[in-house]
């Protein structure tokens, strides 16, 4: 039974007249072409895709909708087709373009099938015009190609589908010469036998994630040399394939700065027990001649203001002893765990007023401001500032 091409279906129609109204409605464009090249049908959204009327395409050859420079080439494409028209899509692998009634050109997607009419096989073509995607494409192309670090776009079976600019320049290769290789040519050469098993598990349960967490990862420049890097894997499915998305990043100025740190902190580990112990011998040295010295006075030598000084120089000496173990406790920041203590604010200001020549009328106070501060953290009268204050700021404050 071949079928009729109505210009319009009627209303509740069944059969061919039936089927003809729904591709009349179709949101693609339809057009059934015999095998002379003649459009004998085009639906609605065909006409307004490539500007033209039913009339002036109808009976027309079906390469008019085609670019000047392939409507030769075309016609060998179309006899190959009716040798053998079995439904595929059309130039599958390459980008596909119509030319409009206005001569503009505009990227589509073909899928071509066969049905009878009138004792002949037609071509039956769904066509799709991709510009709206294509633009999207182009825009994600010129965001990737500007990001500064490398990605690449592999598939399955660990092929390389994309790279931008960034990548190629990482890994010393050119524009597209990554194009269709094994991602396990950017790893080191030990390494490489063991990667598809990877990848394999990462197929398996795919998330997004930083690759090799926990442990150091190495890659391999063009030239064979290494570099650490750092790689995030973010799992993409597109039009049924899946497919990875690679970030990967040189961190080989941070590797540099990490050993330079490590050495530093190491230095003055060493430097830190060397001072402390070469301080803490004449501390002691001075506590003991206090002691003694103290031990040696009559009690009835011993005035309040004797008494107070040998007070006094005792909880310098304390108080130089914890400065060294504070110097301790700094170099060793990072191997301990942190801790959080209490600190009354007015032992500190005592402390610090110890230590200074402060005038018999300079007199302090507190000022407190409830809700501002917990409670063993109010705010001074010193220019409103928190009462951790330095000797040179209660000197200041001391002067004003």
């Amino acid at each position: 039974m071949s079928f009729k091409f109505p210009e319009r279906a009627p209303a509740g129609a069944s059969g061919n007249a039936g089927l003809a109204s729904v591709v009349e409605a179709a949101p693609v464009g339809v057009l059934v072409v015999a095998a002379d090249g003649r459009m004998l049908y085009v639906n609605s959204a065909l006409e307004n895709m490539f500007g033209y009327s039913k009339a002036q395409l109808l009976g027309q050859a079906v390469e008019m909708l085609l670019p000047a420079d392939i409507r030769e080439r075309h016609l060998d494409f179309r006899q190959l087709f009716f040798s053998h028209p079995t439904p595929r899509t059309m130039g599958s692998g390459r980008e596909l373009f119509a030319q409009h009634a206005d001569g503009r050109q505009f990227p589509i997607e073909i899928g071509l099938g066969s049905m009878p009419h009138e004792d002949e096989i037609c071509a039956v073509a769904f066509v799709s015009d991709i510009t709206p995607r294509r633009r999207l494409e182009h825009r994600f192309a010129k965001v990737v190609a500007s990001l500064p670090i490398g990605l690449l776009m592999a598939g399955a079976d660990g092929k390389i589908s994309m790279t931008n600019q960034a990548l190629d320049a990482l890994f010393g290769y050119s524009p597209g010469e990554l194009t269709g290789q094994p991602v396990e040519v950017l790893l080191p050469q030990r390494v490489r036998q063991g990667h598809p098993a990877l990848r394999a598990a990462f197929a398996k349960a795919p998330e997004v994630r930083a690759m090799g967490s926990g442990r150091d990862l190495l890659a391999q420049h063009k030239n064979g040399s290494e570099f650490p890097v750092e790689v995030g894997l973010t799992p993409l499915e597109t039009e049924g394939e899946r497919l990875v998305l690679a970030a990967i990043t040189d961190i080989s100025l941070r590797k540099k700065f990490e050993e330079t740190l490590q050495q530093a902190n190491a230095q003055l580990e060493e430097f830190t027990y060397v001072a402390s112990h070469d301080l803490r011998s004449p501390l002691r040295g001075i506590a003991d001649l206090i002691s003694w010295i103290r031990e040696d006075l009559d009690p009835s030598q011993l005035s309040a203001d004797i008494e107070r000084n040998f007070v006094r120089a005792e909880e310098r000496i304390a108080r130089a002893e914890r400065m060294i173990e504070d110097l301790l406790e700094y170099a060793r920041a990072g191997r301990q765990d942190e801790r959080v203590e209490e600190v009354d604010p007015g032992l500190l200001v005592r402390e610090t007023l110890e230590l200074l020549d402060i005038p018999r009328a300079f007199k302090w106070k507190w000022k407190s401001r409830p809700g501002r501060f917990p409670p063993r953290a109010r705010r001074c009268r010193w220019r409103s500032a928190i009462c951790c204050p330095t000797p040179a700021s209660i000197t200041a404050a001391a002067r004003a």
